[in-house]
């Protein structure tokens, strides 16, 4: 069980994988080849991979491209795929909720690096100016988001 970071002919960082009974993956990140994304990926993404391959949950064919998300990427995808769960005019509130209220804040941060407390400062900063009911609603977006990234092991939940 290994994980090794290589670089491509094209600059580009790919993952060699080693799991299982010698079974053996490569796995773009679509990241090019610089010193900042070598550090994000034995950072973030390789103690994901780890932790997941202990646990016997690690599925090569679940994504061909691994790569750190941030959480603007990441929480537009997870708006996405939740549309039609929703009502038109719900799904533009959250869309909006997303792009007006997090983003600003939380927009460029990578989703695994958010901490509980990161989210109660945003929280408090919005209870300065807002009431308690819209800060909920800002929250619902958020946790639907992160529920998603929990769901993905994006971000792993510390006991």
């Amino acid at each position: 069980m290994s994980v090794r970071i290589c670089s491509s002919r094209h600059g580009v960082l790919y993952l060699d994988i080693r799991y299982g009974k010698g079974l053996r993956t490569r796995q773009s990140t679509k990241l090019k080849d610089t010193l900042k994304n070598r550090k994000l990926l034995e950072e973030n993404t390789i103690p994901i991979i780890l932790v997941q391959i202990m646990n016997g949950e690690y599925n090569p064919k679940a994504s061909k491209t691994i790569a750190p998300k941030i959480l603007k990427e990441y929480g537009y995808l997870s708006l996405k795929r939740h549309r039609n769960n929703r009502r038109v005019h719900v799904h533009d509130d959250y869309v909006r909720h997303f792009e007006t209220k997090i983003v600003p804040y939380f927009g460029n941060y990578l989703v695994q690096n958010i901490s509980a407390m990161d989210l109660l400062d945003w929280q408090l900063d919005f209870l300065a100016t807002y009431k308690a009911s819209s800060v909920k609603k800002y929250r619902t977006v958020f946790n639907g988001i992160l529920e998603d990234a929990c769901k993905e092991v994006v971000i792993m939940v510390k006991n």
